[in-house]
């Protein structure tokens, strides 16, 4: 406007209408300028981000070092549950092969990183502290409100020990799943063995915590197929251990019970009996003997705990050896070819099956062998 004060004939009417129309031209001139640029940059991200040095996610970043590490350790290696063609107890042993070494540690490091990351948002101290209204809560129901966990060498022997049946319809369940350490690393050490990984908490912070951390690895893991699909089986639940109907899936169980007390295990056991797909719980303390006789100790693995690096799990099936699949029995019951029952309760029963037809074994203390043959066990003698 000071322009055309100063040179009034540009201000008639014909001339301020012709720089209207100039101006508009302009403009959009100006608009599809932007637009074509906008369209040519994204074109290149997609065209050639793949092997632009650039690219968003750099190959020095520690995010990018991880997903290489891990997505190399998983090509090289295929692991499948196999069929050994040694002779079981009934047909062939079912042998479980979790994921290689190397790549347990890469997903240990990310693990890692995840829950220190998260602890400076929830400052639990990963899991050991919370409020007392939360304490008090979980006292109640029984259970104990200290804290404590699987060291990542620990849950590599628990995963060891588990033996998923071969169609993939095990379900894995950690009761008193706490911030989900123990869940989401047995579905990543496990290669998708199971087809469902599901940890119950009572503690709504550290459940909330542990939701944290699987919504953040679902996220850096996710461009990695196996551990995307790990992943996606994970399910960390705010509920009572004691009254979940999600007990009913479970088939491997997992019970960190150092600080339970008795009737508090009592109380735990009795609801895992009661499901229908129960095959074994492992416990990181032996369970008290005045336990009802439903169960039968077949073993023990060493167990890495928060505690003491030199933990020990306990291995538990039902009485009925005829309900327990023969793999997981051979596998803690035999060597070389003979297998010893499990004399901790006078109740054991168990028929052998094919190809042992041939022998039935009634009482717990007896031993028997590949060739069919019943022997009394005395002393750590066969006679």
């Amino acid at each position: 406007m000071a322009l055309l004060a100063h040179m009034p004939f540009l201000a008639t009417p014909r001339c301020t209408k012709l720089h209207s129309i100039r101006g508009k031209h302009l403009i959009k001139t100006l608009e599809l300028l932007r637009c074509t640029a906008v369209f040519a940059f994204c074109a290149f991200l997609v065209l050639c981000l793949p092997s632009c040095p650039c690219r968003a996610v750099s190959k020095e970043s520690y995010a990018y070092k991880m997903l290489d590490k891990i997505s190399h350790g998983m090509a090289t290696e295929n692991r499948t549950l196999v069929a050994d063609q040694e002779v079981g107890i009934s047909g062939p042993l079912q042998r479980f092969h979790p994921v290689p070494p190397k790549v347990q540690k890469a997903f240990t490091e990310v693990l890692e990183k995840a829950y220190d990351e998260a602890d400076e948002v929830f400052l639990t101290n990963e899991g050991y502290s919370i409020p007392k209204r939360e304490q008090q809560v979980i006292s109640s129901t029984g259970g104990s409100p200290t804290y404590g966990e699987l060291s990542y060498e620990g849950v590599a022997s628990l995963v060891e020990a588990m033996l998923p049946s071969a169609d993939g319809s095990s379900v894995f369940m950690d009761l008193g799943s706490g911030v989900g350490k123990v869940v989401i690393a047995t579905a990543l050490f496990s290669g998708r063995a199971f087809s469902q990984y599901t940890g119950l908490e009572l503690s709504g912070i550290r459940y909330e915590e542990g939701e944290h951390v699987l919504q953040q690895l679902r996220l850096l893991l996710g461009l990695i197929p196996e551990a995307a699909s790990a992943l996606a089986r994970v399910d960390l639940l705010n509920e009572d251990i004691t009254t979940s109907p999600e007990i009913d899936k479970a088939t491997h169980v997992f019970l960190c019970s150092s600080a339970f007390s008795a009737p508090g295990c009592r109380k735990v056991v009795q609801r895992i009996l009661e499901s229908p797909n129960f095959q074994m719980l492992v416990t990181s303390r032996e369970l008290p003997m005045q336990l009802p006789s439903h169960l039968t100790r077949i073993g023990s693995i060493p167990l890495q705990t928060s505690w003491s690096p030199r933990g020990e799990g306990f291995i538990y099936v039902k009485n009925d050896l005829n309900q327990v699949p023969p793999a997981l029995l051979r596998q803690f019951l035999c060597t070389n070819g003979v297998c010893v029952l499990p004399s901790l309760h006078p109740h054991v029963s168990f028929a052998i099956q094919e190809p042992l037809k041939q022998c039935s074994c009634a009482r717990s203390g007896m031993v028997f062998d590949v060739q069919s043959q019943c022997m009394k066990y005395t002393d750590h003698h066969y006679s």
